[in-house]
């Protein structure tokens, strides 16, 4: 019964969204089982949104700033500067609270939220985004908006895929003897901890220090920074 009451709730609901959105649609509520294909869908779509949410949106976020927390009490150096940074600002809390715009203009604050992203990078995303190039034409890997894989309970769209040329990586091509096997895939991809941990781009990359954000920034310090990853399938608070 209780289903029978969901089914038909659902269908009424997408009944008014369909008059609203669409031009000409089925009439749910006049289904025999009131369309429990759509119930079916809804049920999904509300399942991988409040997997989105709560993975990326709480835990993720919750997670860095217990880390960038820990060592502000940890470093007296650190708690002192971060006072003295918020006291005129955080003079009048809780009756006024500062506004987002006012607090990015703090340089110390900023810098430890900025060292706790690239020390402790938790990404909404895949934590290796990676694009295939293929050598040979393989059309079911191509061109299908549908098709996805599944990572750690998520699901994400299957990699990219550019068999136009051949594959290239700064100066190294791919050996021309694997080039003989058909559908001969390279998968090519980013990890935001290795990128973060790149000594040669962040001197001691295991330290956590604050301090490499302020002053002079290396611009490539800046083009290694990806906590919530890059390009279209960056993550979706970025938006």
């Amino acid at each position: 019964m209780h289903q029978a009451y969901d089914h038909a709730f659902s269908a009424f609901t997408g009944d008014v969204i369909g008059k609203i959105c669409c031009e000409s649609k089925e009439d749910f509520l006049d289904h025999p089982d009131f369309a429990p294909q759509w119930f079916e869908l809804l049920q999904t779509i509300i399942n991988k949104e409040a997997q989105v949410l709560l993975g990326a949106g709480t835990a993720s976020t919750a997670r860095t700033l217990d880390f960038i927390s820990y060592y502000i009490l940890a470093n007296d150096n650190f708690r002192v500067r971060l006072r003295e940074e918020l006291r005129d600002i955080m003079a009048d809390y809780p009756y006024v609270t500062p506004s987002l715009v006012q607090l990015e203009q703090l340089p110390f604050l900023k810098a430890l939220i900025t060292e706790g992203l690239r020390y402790f990078c938790h990404p909404p995303t895949p934590p290796v985004l990676d694009r295939r190039s293929l050598t040979r034409s393989q059309p079911q890997l191509r061109g299908d908006a549908q098709a996805s894989s599944l990572l750690a309970g998520l699901e994400y769209p299957l990699q990219r895929v550019d068999d136009s040329k051949r594959c290239k990586f700064h100066i190294y091509f791919v050996a021309d003897d694997l080039l003989a096997y058909p559908y001969f895939q390279v998968p090519v991809g980013m990890s935001a901890y290795l990128m973060h941990s790149d000594h040669t781009v962040f001197p001691e990359p295991f330290a956590f220090d604050p301090d490499r954000w302020l002053g002079d920034v290396s611009p490539l310090m800046r083009r290694n920074l990806v906590p919530f990853s890059r390009g279209s399938r960056n993550c979706l608070g970025m938006k």
